[in-house]
Formats: C-alpha cells, structure tokens, sequence
C-alpha cells in the first residue's frame, strides 16, 4: 500500500473541507499522531488509506441517511 505522510493527509483533508461548504471543518478533530490509528508511520497510513477509500465509496451529498456514520460502524 502506498505510504501517506501526515502532511499530504492533512492537506487531502483540507482539499476535501474546500470542496463544498458541507466538508467545512470536517476533519479538524482528526488526531493523525493518534495510536488509535496503529502503531507506527506506515500502519497509521495503512488506517488512514483505508477509511479515505471508504469514505471515497459514499455517496456523501446525494442521501438523506447518515453515511459517514454508517462506514464508521463497519
């Protein structure tokens, strides 16, 4: 899997919250140092990767339904 440093995921997030005003601040709250997110640079990547292309799956401005909370309960 392609290595994402913290950098080029903060500014993919900032692309995404500029994209339309419903992303404004989406990301703010996400901790990318987080060990939650694994143990290391390239797991932490790995994670991130991962929920990115979930998140890229969702049909996030066509639905009435709550689609980020369904891809997180996954």
């Amino acid at each position: 899997m392609l290595f994402m440093d913290t950098t080029m995921c903060r500014s993919t997030f900032n692309n995404i919250e500029q994209s339309d005003p419903l992303f404004a601040d989406l990301f703010t709250d996400i901790d990318l140092y987080s060990n939650r997110l694994g143990t290391g640079d390239q797991k932490q990547s790995d994670t991130i990767a991962s929920l990115l292309k979930e998140i890229d799956k969702a049909d996030l401005l066509n639905t009435d339904t709550d689609v980020l909370g369904d891809i997180c309960s996954k």
